[in-house]
């Protein structure tokens, strides 16, 4: 089997392209609207992502070079968004976002940093008059807690596009040959993402093959999680908001492990035919 694999991959600089090209793509689509645009990143990190483009050998002489993450993508966007919203999951999160006010002084006044549970913070932010208001939330990477009911609660608004991504790399799923052996605590994320068990069921029997049976097991599993897992929350996705691309890609690292699954969805009618055409032609790229 192949080994988790580092995280310098290519993974999280194709996801930020895709992301940069569809911000920019959607504030030049409402700039001539009288709509408010808003970016929100729930479960916030600290702006930069860990990912290294290049060279790492500082010792060798060649600098560490870390991609900007999606917090400074959407900072610098241009059209630029009125208001940032950052969902921190810890306090030190917070602070290193908080951090950005002076990093980007002319976007200070739009930056608000929200501390604490972010399902919470999620479905507070739905109750907002979004009649005259867009967004754009960006759900990473840490999909699975997310619970259904603020999925729901951000269809709901009928003015918020999604970007989410569904983490596919867990250790209890790459070391399961037996469907009791999934980790009842991923088990539990998992329903509570989708809002339903059906999905356990079905992924235990694609998954329940000998591991030595043509080497096929690794590639297995893989397909098991995109189709009983990835499948299940596209069609989930459908029920409630305005639109979802058919296609989500696969996220690989340095390794060519599969470590997440890009979804989209977005979340007004009116703009469902442009917003799904730029999200599914940045996504095509990426395959």
């Amino acid at each position: 089997m192949k080994s988790a694999g580092s995280l310098e991959g290519d993974w999280s600089e194709k996801k930020l392209s895709v992301l940069a090209d569809y911000l920019a793509s959607y504030t030049t689509a409402l700039s001539k609207q009288r709509l408010g645009r808003i970016y929100v990143d729930a479960f916030a990190g600290n702006g930069s992502d860990g990912s290294l483009r290049g060279g790492a050998d500082t010792a060798g002489g060649f600098p560490l070079e870390f991609v900007h993450g999606s917090a400074r993508i959407a900072l610098r966007t241009a059209p630029r968004f009125d208001r940032f919203l950052f969902v921190g999951a810890s306090a030190e999160r917070s602070a290193q976002l908080e951090a950005l006010r002076s990093e980007l002084p002319d976007r200070a006044a739009g930056i608000q940093v929200l501390a604490g549970d972010a399902n919470g913070q999620l479905e507070a932010l739905c109750e907002w008059d979004w009649r005259f208001r867009r967004a754009v939330l960006v759900l990473d990477p840490l999909a699975t807690a997310v619970d259904w009911t603020t999925l729901e609660a951000v269809a709901s608004t009928r003015a918020i596009d999604v970007w989410m991504l569904l983490p596919l790399e867990m250790p209890s799923l790459r070391t399961l040959s037996r469907c009791e052996e999934i980790h009842p605590e991923w088990r539990r994320r998992i329903d509570t993402l989708l809002g339903t068990t059906d999905w356990a069921e079905d992924f235990c029997r694609a998954v329940q093959l000998d591991e030595d049976l043509f080497g096929e097991f690794e590639e297995r599993l893989e397909k098991a999680a995109i189709e009983m897992i990835g499948r299940p929350l596209l069609a989930r996705l459908a029920t409630v908001f305005a639109g979802v691309a058919e296609k989500p890609v696969v996220l690989r690292n340095s390794e060519n492990c599969p470590l997440y699954l890009l979804c989209f969805a977005v979340g007004n009618e009116k703009g469902k035919k442009m917003a799904l055409e730029t999200a599914q032609r940045l996504m095509s790229d990426l395959r």
